[in-house]
């Protein structure tokens, strides 16, 4: 493992390098947090010697014009080199995938939503502030769901007092015209494999399913991975409960609903099979 003798200059050179570097350690990819301490850390990195310098590292990608924080692989933080916005942007807007990752949100990340995009960005801990909006804990929960499902990007802020606060803004604001173009020339499959050539590997087929299809057959169906949630089986069932289930069971019961039989996701044919993939996270799935 190379180890990174200084921080800020060696830290960018590492994204510009790899494309795409977690923050902490994730699948065989390079991390930040192991490239500057030289080897796997254990834990929380906070307690480490290197604390220090892997927070000033992070933080100088953080406010870097070539890099963009997203939590993409593993749902952990990505620092994703400039090269890939217009992938990422590619799958983020894509109609099919976030008309499916809506279907999947709560009423709070619904509204949280259409107030994102109504004003362009906003500040979480603001909007609670706001007669007839819920309590922060409430709206971060819902600013969670909309990062994770990439319909928003997501910036933790610093403030003077130690405290973080969370701003949501639409993609349009989040990145320059140039990359909204680029993007705008990819098919799904193509963003896909960008950035699968980069060391990441999504976890299923989803982009081919958004792409393949038909209208009708999304009716009423939400997709996660290669898996197609359907039925009323687990409302009817938190109903005769009386309580909500657990996620688990969730699945267990909608599976069953909707006939559904597991199979083996397909591996990317650009990468040998014994090379080092790190799992996506696929926006809108909750395994």
């Amino acid at each position: 493992m190379r180890r990174l003798s200084r921080t800020s200059d060696d830290a960018l050179r590492l994204v510009r390098e790899h494309g795409l570097v977690t923050l902490t350690h994730c699948g065989g990819g390079p991390s930040l947090v192991e490239s500057i301490a030289g080897r796997h850390v254990k834990g929380s990195w906070w307690g480490h010697p290197a604390g220090d310098r892997i927070y000033q590292a992070a933080t100088a990608l953080e406010s870097s014009p070539e890099v963009l924080v997203v939590k993409l692989v593993g749902g952990r933080v990505t620092f994703l080199h400039r090269a890939l916005w217009p992938a990422l942007l590619r799958i983020a807007r894509d109609p099919g995938r976030a008309a499916a990752a809506r279907r999947r949100l709560s009423s709070a990340a619904l509204r949280l939503l259409g107030e994102v995009e109504r004003r362009g960005e906003l500040r979480v801990d603001e909007l609670a502030q706001q007669a007839g909006w819920p309590d922060e804990r409430e709206l971060a929960r819902a600013a969670k769901d909309l990062d994770a499902a990439l319909l928003v990007h997501a910036v933790s802020m610093h403030e003077e007092r130690g405290r973080h606060a969370t701003a949501l803004r639409t993609w349009a604001l989040a990145v320059p015209d140039s990359a909204r173009r680029e993007a705008a020339h990819l098919s799904l499959e193509e963003a896909r494999d960008a950035l699968e050539a980069h060391g990441a590997h999504f976890a299923s087929s989803s982009a081919r399913a958004y792409r393949a299809r038909a209208p009708t057959q999304t009716h009423g169906t939400v997709d996660a991975g290669s898996e197609h949630f359907a039925g009323k089986a687990p409302a009817l069932a938190e109903q005769a409960l009386g309580r909500p289930l657990r996620l688990r069971r969730v699945r267990s019961l909608a599976r069953a609903a909707a006939g559904f039989q597991p199979s083996k996701p397909a591996l990317p044919r650009a990468l040998p099979a014994s090379a080092a993939r790190r799992r996506i996270k696929w926006p809108g799935s909750r395994h």
